[in-house]
């Protein structure tokens, strides 16, 4: 009788062992079996900056493929399959080592400031002329443009100098000086980004459609949304503070 409990519990003993190993086996063989795909991560642990723009020729620098089970991937996530929505375009946040490269992380390039700018309202009050033909994404140069209550303040300055009148000099009825600092003949920033062209209901203007002519929008623009540097922004304000109005010109019109 205890002959047969022993053998009895040596048999459970076999099966268990061989259960547990046959387990081990078909998970470890089934890990393997399981579709994968690849993922991007920073190359060799560096990290991929902020403002950084992602071209063809850059991606493989600045990314590796890590393989995961296809089960693990999200809608966002970058694979070979889809990496061609990152081309092109800018990084808006920093990854890190160990994170993996998702739509979250980019934007397009045209939208995304680059390091120092930030993104300013112009407000309607700044502008010499509202009837322009700039849209999202656009890029294009500002100019300085005295408004008559300046004109008239230098024509004042100057007419009231005694000693110009002494001298017999005509009065100055309107002129403005073009200064370095305050140019006329020349834009006073290039390459200025516009992020939105908004209208008084606080929309952005389009082009009507099935027209050509892009001063024909959606809706008469109001607001400018522009990216800058602290320090550009500083000197706009200072200028229409004085009596300078702006006027944008967009690039290849």
């Amino acid at each position: 009788m205890r002959v047969k409990v022993t053998l009895l519990f040596m048999t459970s003993i076999v099966m268990f062992v061989v259960g547990i190993g046959g387990f081990m086996i078909i998970y470890i063989a089934g890990q393997d079996l399981l579709p994968k795909t690849y993922v991007y991560e920073p190359k060799k642990g560096a990290k991929v900056e902020k403002f950084t723009e992602i071209t063809a020729d850059k991606f493989e620098l600045l990314f590796d493929e890590k393989e995961v089970l296809q089960a693990v991937i999200t809608p966002t996530m970058i694979t070979p399959n889809n990496k061609n929505q990152v081309v092109n375009k800018t990084m808006v946040q920093t990854l890190h080592p160990g994170d993996f490269l998702t739509l979250n992380y980019v934007g397009e390039t045209i939208f995304a400031p680059k390091k120092g700018e930030k993104e300013y309202p112009i407000p309607a009050s700044w502008w010499e002329v509202l009837d322009w033909t700039g849209r999202n994404g656009d890029t294009g140069d500002l100019w300085l443009f005295p408004s008559e209550k300046l004109k008239q303040s230098q024509a004042a300055k100057v007419n009231s100098n005694t000693q110009t009148k002494m001298l017999g000099f005509p009065e100055v009825l309107d002129q403005v000086m073009d200064t370095p600092e305050r140019p006329l003949t020349k834009p006073v920033f290039e390459n200025v980004r516009l992020r939105y062209i908004m209208d008084s209901s606080n929309k952005t203007v389009k082009n009507q459609k099935g027209v050509d002519d892009r001063s024909e929008g959606t809706a008469k623009p109001t607001e400018a949304k522009i990216y800058l540097k602290s320090e550009e922004y500083a000197v706009l304000k200072m200028a229409v503070q004085e009596g300078y109005k702006l006027i944008y010109a967009v690039n290849g019109e």
